[in-house]
């Protein structure tokens, strides 16, 4: 299966979108990516995926973190728990997260909610990893 950053060669006219990289750019419902954190360096991540015409939740429990102010291009700014993140969000099989909360605990917690609201955060992780490997 192609990755995100394999390009398929079109001839002379350009580059053609492989299907993971059409998958990508034209899911339009929901959001397609949750960033869980809202450190500096999502800051970036966020610029750079909404220019691909991605949707994006961040979320984070610091409400001095996760504002409005820092992340203004994102569809969504979330302040929660661990314990409360899904119960916020509209996710499909088609939604990815992004663990970048470098607080272990909080991951932790994160992951254990998923497993006891039998949403299947494992899943979207391992498509995080098959998109971006």
């Amino acid at each position: 299966m192609a990755t995100l950053f394999e390009m398929e060669p079109l001839g002379e006219s350009g580059l053609k979108l492989n299907e993971a990289q059409e998958r990508a750019i034209t899911h339009g419902q929901g959001p397609l990516l949750v960033i869980a954190g809202a450190g500096n360096d999502v800051v970036p991540l966020v610029d750079i995926v909404t220019l691909l015409g991605w949707h994006v939740t961040v979320v984070d429990g610091r409400p001095h973190h996760a504002t409005r102010e820092r992340f203004p291009k994102a569809d969504r700014v979330v302040v929660a728990k661990a314990k409360e993140v899904l119960g916020q969000l509209h996710t499909d099989v088609h939604t990815l997260f992004v663990l970048m909360t470098h607080n272990y605990n909080y991951d932790l917690a994160l992951l254990s909610q998923s497993m006891l609201t039998g949403a299947d955060l494992t899943n979207f992780i391992k498509r995080s990893v098959e998109m971006v490997s």
